[in-house]
């Protein structure tokens, strides 16, 4: 289809591959029901399709687990006011916390808590001991918090929370909290991070009559 389409010819592919939808279209119509729900650059519909079937979440409350060494008792995500949000303006930063207890010695005890795109991608996994102190898991009530700066570019994410050791996992919560960075795609509705990198751009002279370039 790929080749048909260089030839110029044109091309109308129906699928459920989001992938090959993708690679093999510019252009795509969500049709449900028989309606047209959604019509324009792929991109953007296949990102307006996956989030149709979201449920946001800025919290989650998760029950004792008697027999495991450690407990996940809440994971929450905040904005930059330290409020509980869906919804967070992408310039902005925002943190993930997860309250946990350890009821008896874990050695090496860590936490990580990681982000996925709706696609799947993981796009970030930070972990507590890439900073913390060697000795760690004592037993205690632990309140863990990570900020993640305005690097993720706009649309929609999960974020899940795994806490153990080199040797063992205690908790692997993964789609725990859903929410969505708000602000403008500037065109590029498929990237996944913003950066705001800085350019140098120079401007070198031509002599373009002769061809000659200095």
């Amino acid at each position: 289809m790929g080749a048909l389409e260089r030839e110029g010819r044109t091309v109308v592919f129906v699928s459920h591959n989001l992938d090959a939808i993708a690679r093999l279209c510019r252009t795509t119509a969500w049709l449900e029901g028989g309606r047209l729900l959604a019509y324009g650059p792929t991109q953007e519909v296949i990102t307006s399709y996956l989030a149709s079937g979201i449920t946001r979440a800025a919290q989650a409350d998760f029950p004792d687990r008697p027999d495991e060494p450690v407990s996940l008792r809440s994971a929450t995500l905040y904005n930059e006011d330290g409020d509980p949000a869906v919804q967070v303006d992408r310039s902005r930063p925002f943190t993930i916390e997860a309250r946990f207890v350890v009821k008896r010695p874990v050695p090496g005890l860590d936490i990580t808590v990681f982000v996925e795109s709706l696609r799947g991608a993981r796009v970030l996994d930070e972990a507590w001991s890439e900073a913390a102190p060697d000795e760690r898991g004592e037993p205690g009530e632990y309140v863990a918090r990570v900020t993640v700066p305005p690097v993720l570019a706009v649309g929609d994410y999960a974020a899940g929370i795994w806490i153990g050791s080199a040797y063992e996992t205690h908790v692997y919560e993964e789609d725990v909290l859903r929410f969505r960075l708000e602000g403008a795609t500037k065109g590029r509705a498929d990237r996944v991070l913003q950066l705001g990198l800085a350019w140098d751009v120079e401007r070198t002279g031509e002599r373009l009559a002769t061809g000659e370039r200095t």
